[in-house]
């Protein structure tokens, strides 16, 4: 787990709204609609479309959302925790040169002012190894998000059935960093 030097007089009031997801299918293959995707705001830092995917695999799955920073100087998400798994790692996917991509572990995700960036399937994404249980469509996963900054976001991600998960964005691989809004992970 990483995390960052947290200043405790840096603390302040943290809102966490949910909001509904931007694009998703409509219903899960049970027939009740996908969850709310999660959001959170803590001075300038701007989270929005968090949702985790329902584990493929039992010991391991992947969070995904998209960060904003409004302040007046960059900021980086540096760690990741939740109490459901072992392990929470920031990671990116990374060519191997044969054409192949592999997923790699990070220090940090850069967050530039006024620049939205996406964690996605196939690029940047936080991954929760060792899961201490199995996860079902529907329920919440606490996380708690470090920042450079020294600042912490906890927030809830919903689980998110294949079915239900948000369509993959059309941005290149590796996350994006946009000027604008952004808005998916293949094998995870």
């Amino acid at each position: 787990m990483l995390t960052a030097c947290s200043n405790s007089e840096e603390a302040s009031t943290l809102t966490t709204t949910v909001t509904p997801p931007k694009v998703t299918r409509s219903t899960s293959h049970a027939g009740t609609p996908a969850p709310a995707l999660a959001t959170a705001t803590e001075g300038p830092l701007q989270i929005s479309g968090g949702w985790v995917k329902q584990p493929p695999k039992k010991d391991m799955t992947a969070g995904y959302l998209t960060l904003r920073n409004s302040g007046p100087a960059a900021d980086a998400l540096t760690g990741v925790s939740t109490p459901v798994a072992d392990k929470a790692e920031l990671h990116t996917m990374q060519a191997t040169g044969n054409g192949a991509e592999k997923m790699v572990q990070i220090n940090e995700i850069p967050l530039p002012v006024g620049q939205d960036v996406e964690l996605r399937s196939g690029g940047q994404h936080l991954m929760l190894v060792g899961l201490k249980k199995e996860l079902a469509a529907g329920e919440r996963v606490p996380v708690e998000l470090s920042f450079a900054s020294g600042k912490r976001i906890s927030m809830s991600l919903p689980v998110l059935s294949q079915e239900q998960a948000p369509r993959a964005s059309q941005s290149p691989s590796g996350g994006s960093v946009t000027p604008t809004s952004g808005s998916g992970h293949g094998g995870h």
